[in-house]
């Protein structure tokens, strides 16, 4: 009996901390963390297999139908427009012209553009929709899927809408593998790459005095539009990071990397392909080897059957993942985050979705996350999901310090932008 009822116990145990692992914010971290210590990274690597294979046993028992982007799209709460509901701007092309009232019309900079008599209409035209994705496996597409709804800015609602968001269902065999997607114009927000105040854990003592970690700089949040997860620990896989010319860890020649240049402009590809440029980046962040670059997949991510993708976790288990993106004319960034997808399933979606240049991010229950920032009753602006079930505190990057890294968007400063708009995304590509 005592025997059984130490079994009984132990399962109590671990049921409780599955649950915890998928609702509360730290516990996932806390729980790993504590397991490494006396099992090792690679001991929890294949726990974290184990349960994830069998979660993903579970949802195939489930069967439940594909869930759509309206279900899984909460309204962010300071916000006075709902973001579950497209804008008349989703209907049309980049070279229409729709109109508003004046009140509301705003230069491309932000800037009130005209005044007329209330109720009055001018045209407006828009600065940036992404093209049309066609859903790869239409057979396990929820309605919607692939079409661009637009993400007003909370901060300024009635300005020009800079992202849009999406979802597809990138895997035939799982119609609960869900990638949401949020495209941006590239030259008209500018993306910043911020350590953690744990990780990337460093051994250069320089790394301490780097200002903000953890932190959106009080003085760019006027500006702010998103933020969203960065990459994975140190210890998995000694991915390089570099921001106000300190070297965080030293960066590894093979591995892939998101460059940022002072002008704003952005570049993913393999480090030794890019660092052999004339143009040097003011910050990089690597990530495990490119899952797409100039187009063409990762060979480790041709076979459906390919295993050892990733740093800890092999690119067949089913987890949730996210990953960064550029369109081939290098006007749209795009980011993800997923549900119940392998790494294949990630690249495979993120280049029907226009990615020519795919790099994956943090992975696992608790780091993905794409968050927006609107204001509370008193003021504040504090942290708001983007999609339904992402982990995340209210507090983190704004008042409380994230011990991991991350990326935040601001719209670009008016003297920095370009004198050309960006044009429509390219046309998906065949998965």
């Amino acid at each position: 009996m005592l025997v059984i009822g130490g079994l009984t116990l132990l399962g109590a145990l671990g049921a409780g901390a599955v649950l915890a692992v998928h609702h509360v914010p730290q516990a996932g971290p806390f729980i790993a963390n504590s397991l490494r210590k006396v099992i090792g990274i690679q001991g929890v690597a294949n726990l974290e297999e184990m349960v994830a294979s069998a979660e993903d046993s579970v949802m195939r028992l489930r069967d439940q139908p594909s869930r759509s982007l309206s279900e899984m799209s909460p309204n962010i709460v300071g916000s006075d427009v709902p973001l579950a509901v497209a804008a008349p701007l989703a209907s049309v092309s980049i070279d229409a012209t729709i109109t508003q009232p004046a009140s509301a019309v705003v230069a491309a900079d932000g800037e009130l553009a005209a005044l007329a008599a209330p109720g009055a209409l001018v045209p407006v035209a828009p600065v940036f929709k992404p093209a049309a994705i066609q859903p790869p496996f239409p057979e396990v597409a929820a309605p919607g899927d692939g079409v661009w709804v637009p993400v007003p800015d909370p901060e300024r609602p009635e300005a020009p809408v800079l992202m849009y968001k999406t979802l597809i269902h990138p895997d035939p065999e799982r119609r609960y593998a869900e990638l949401f997607i949020v495209a941006m114009p590239s030259e008209l927000i500018r993306l910043t790459s911020v350590p953690g105040t744990e990780e990337p854990a460093s051994e250069n003592p320089a790394t301490a005095q780097i200002p903000n970690r953890g932190f959106i700089p009080r003085e760019q949040r006027g500006d702010l539009l998103a933020a969203f997860n960065g990459g994975f620990r140190a210890e998995h896989g000694h991915h390089g990071m570099m921001v106000n010319g300190v070297t965080i860890v030293p960066p590894r020649a093979d591995m892939c990397s998101v460059f940022g240049y002072e002008d704003g402009s952005l570049q993913i590809g393999t480090y030794s392909r890019l660092a052999a440029q004339e143009e040097k980046p003011v910050w990089y962040r690597q990530t495990p080897r490119c899952m797409v670059e100039r187009g063409a997949l990762h060979p480790g991510l041709r076979d459906p059957n390919a295993r050892g993708w990733g740093a800890t976790l092999e690119g067949e288990t089913v987890i949730r993942r996210s990953a960064i993106a550029l369109s081939q004319d290098g006007e749209t960034l795009f980011v993800a985050v997923t549900n119940f997808t392998t790494a294949r399933a990630l690249a495979l979606g993120m280049r029907s979705a226009g990615g020519h240049d795919v790099a994956q991010l943090d992975v696992n229950r608790s780091f993905p996350k794409f968050l927006l920032f609107p204001r509370d009753e008193s003021g504040t602006r504090h942290a708001a999901s983007l999609f339904t079930g992402f982990l995340y505190q209210p507090d983190e990057m704004v008042e409380d310090p994230n011990p991991r890294d991350f990326f935040f968007v601001t719209r670009r400063a008016r003297d920095e932008r370009t004198e050309v708009m960006p044009a429509v995304a390219p046309s998906a590509q065949a998965g």
